[in-house]
Parts: structure tokens; sequence; C-alpha cells
């Protein structure tokens, strides 16, 4: 079932609601979200693979646009931000609203941003697992792939994932999605150091 967007270019507020949901990340014993490790050698900083690959945790080199995966990236109408929801679920992204964490344990949260409700560009960031030595450390961070060469980010704090979003243009958040780790491409076992 597609569930209706909401959009939103109130910041202060959306990032009040990050503020509080990090801070419920930060006070688990255990990683509330199957999110994979941030692992920046899987993701090129060459065009290939961009914020909706790595979104989705899919290294894949394709340049992945929503709706691709289930065929359904006919974009009809003048409306970006209900063209980019519609296909995004479609590929079974589920959208969660302005809230992270009804997140199923099993799945993994994204954001999406847009740069105008109906015509520009949009932008996804992901929750992953930090990586030490090697290995995921049940510590939940936000980051991005930014298109072009630019290499993945975390957003470390006081930077929200909203602040990140506006200084790259995206003034416009639609809310959270969760991604089913099923879906995400299979991370390569890693070799012990």
């Amino acid at each position: 079932m597609i569930q209706s967007l909401i959009l939103t270019r109130d910041f202060e507020r959306a990032a009040a609601d990050y503020r509080q949901q990090m801070a419920v990340l930060a006070q688990a014993s255990d990683p509330l979200f199957a999110a994979p490790g941030f692992y920046k050698g899987d993701w090129r900083a060459r065009d290939d693979n961009n914020c909706y690959n790595f979104a989705l945790h899919r290294p894949t080199r394709d340049y992945l646009q929503p709706g691709e995966l289930s065929g359904a990236w006919q974009w009809a109408s003048t409306d970006l931000a209900a063209d980019t929801h519609n296909a995004a679920q479609a590929d079974g992204l589920l959208y969660l609203g302005q809230s992270f964490l009804q997140c199923r344990p099993d799945h993994f949260p994204v954001a999406l941003f847009f740069e105008d409700e109906e015509f520009g560009d949009y932008h996804w960031l992901a929750l992953r697992q930090q990586v030490k030595d090697n290995n995921p450390t049940g510590r939940l961070i936000w980051c991005h792939k930014p298109d072009g060469d630019h290499a993945p980010e975390i957003i470390t704090a006081p930077e929200t994932i909203f602040s990140k979003a506006h200084a790259y243009g995206y003034p416009v958040f639609a809310g959270y999605y969760q991604v089913s780790r099923d879906m995400a491409y299979r991370e390569a076992v890693r070799p012990a150091p």
C-alpha cells in the first residue's frame, strides 16, 4: 500500500525530533536496527554510485534511481516529490513519516530530502553502523553519498541530517523510510585484521 507523503520545510522542528530520536539510539544497549556497516572502501568516489545506491546499500555501480528495481521508474507528473515517493515504495521501501524509531529491527532507516517539492533533485541519507578495525561496532551513525566524485560522509554532532541536507541545497524533508536488510546488497565477509 502506497502511503501518503508529508513534506516539511520546518527543519528546526524536524531537527528537534531527530535529536530526541538520536538520544533514544544512544541509550539503547543493542542496535535497534539491522543497519549495514559503513565501510568507505565499498563506495567508489566516482559517478557510478549515487545517494540512492548508498541508501539501499547497493554498491552496484549503476547510478540507481527510485523505481528502477521494481520497473516503476516512469514518472508521469511534474510532482517530483510524489513521483520519487511512489517509486521508492514500489521498490520496496516502506514510508515511516517523521520518526525513524518506527523502523522494524530487521530493516534500517533512510531519509529523503528535496531541492523543491515539484522540480529539481532529491537526496537520500542512511543510518549505518560505525566500523572500527574492520568490524561493525553496533553504534549507529547517519551518513550519505554525495553525487559526483565525492566520497561518502559521516554526519557528526553538532551537525544533523537536516543541517547537512540544507548545506547541500535540499531544504524540503520528505520523511524516513525503512529498507529491508534482505533488499540491501549483501556485505562481503571481512577477513580479520
